[in-house]
């Protein structure tokens, strides 16, 4: 479903990077043409890795880090974590206050970081990406921290 946006993969006004488990070569070599011709990069956030069952997998971050390299380009805007738009929507939509709100994350450099750049408390639970070991040389530091969600 399109969502109201007109796709044209002729002349775009974007290269949307997002998740996608069938990107393929000719994917990527259409991006770079259309980024090389001046077309701005959009992301949809800028995680490097997706754990999975198999171990960790490249995402969109690792993505926009290969598309640097090779065109030299950065995305104009990544819409994730740790970019507050989402919170800020959520806050005035629902007259939230930052300061009585806490964001449960397992990232340091995109859950952590959006709590501390809102306003919010930041909870880092360990059962994803971040180990303890990272958060004692981070300048990103939670204000809580869990082993995991099941410890609430």
């Amino acid at each position: 479903m399109d969502e109201g946006f007109n796709i044209d993969s002729t002349h775009p006004e974007y290269v949307v990077v997002g998740y996608d488990t069938e990107l393929s070569y000719q994917k990527l070599r259409a991006a770079c043409r259309y980024i090389n011709d001046g077309v701005d990069i959009l992301a949809t956030h800028p995680d490097v890795f997706c754990p999975s069952e198999f171990g960790p997998l490249p995402d969109i971050g690792a993505l926009l880090e290969m598309l640097k390299l090779t065109t030299g380009r950065t995305p104009k805007k990544v819409f994730g974590k740790p970019s507050q738009d989402m919170i800020e929507l959520l806050v005035e939509k629902f007259d939230i206050d930052p300061k009585r709100t806490v964001i449960v994350g397992d990232r340091l450099h995109t859950d952590i970081l959006m709590a501390r750049q809102a306003g919010c408390y930041g909870l880092l639970v360990l059962t994803g990406e971040t180990t303890r070991d990272q958060v004692e040389g981070s300048s990103v530091v939670p204000d809580f921290i869990l082993q995991s969600v099941a410890d609430f």
